[in-house]
């Protein structure tokens, strides 16, 4: 299982990388019956983070091209190598993502997480870099829900 790879710094992620395929296949094993993919957080906790040069926003999704595997795209705003206006790097990032979101509309599964994105856009609002990750975290556990909901028929 791959999971989620933090980088060492948000400039570092590329587009998109792979996930998880558990959700797939975890209720082929005999007497399994649930999985933990642990959401977009890494493997290892870490109380705080430093100034953030560059903003990144996580967003999972489901691709049916490739086997159902999860993947989650990285949306990264511009690095002017200061921590200044972390408000205005989320915005630029945020604008990436909604780009997306309106060029490739089946991308990601419609969460309540991916509303609050494109409501933070409309409004030009940043809610601080914890409330990211929250909403990252609640559209990554709501994708995943949606796609065993589907998959079980109901």
């Amino acid at each position: 299982m791959i999971f989620f790879q933090k980088q060492l710094r948000n400039s570092d992620y590329k587009d998109e990388s792979p996930f998880s395929y558990l959700h797939v296949t975890y209720s082929e094993s005999p007497k399994v019956v649930g999985f933990g993919d642990y959401t977009i957080l890494p493997k290892d906790f870490s109380e705080g983070g430093g100034p953030a040069y560059v903003v990144t926003i996580h967003a999972s999704y489901i691709n049916a091209d490739r086997f159902d595997e999860m993947y989650v795209r990285h949306y990264s705003s511009y690095d002017d190598r200061s921590p200044t206006d972390p408000g205005g790097k989320f915005l630029d990032a945020l604008g990436k993502l909604v780009n997306e979101m309106n060029a490739e509309p089946r991308m990601f599964s419609a969460t309540d997480g991916m509303a609050e994105f494109e409501a933070l856009h409309e409004k030009k609002h940043f809610p601080g870099l914890g409330h990211v990750k929250k909403i990252s975290i609640k559209h990554h556990v709501e994708t995943i829900c949606g796609y065993l909901k589907e998959s079980e028929g109901g």
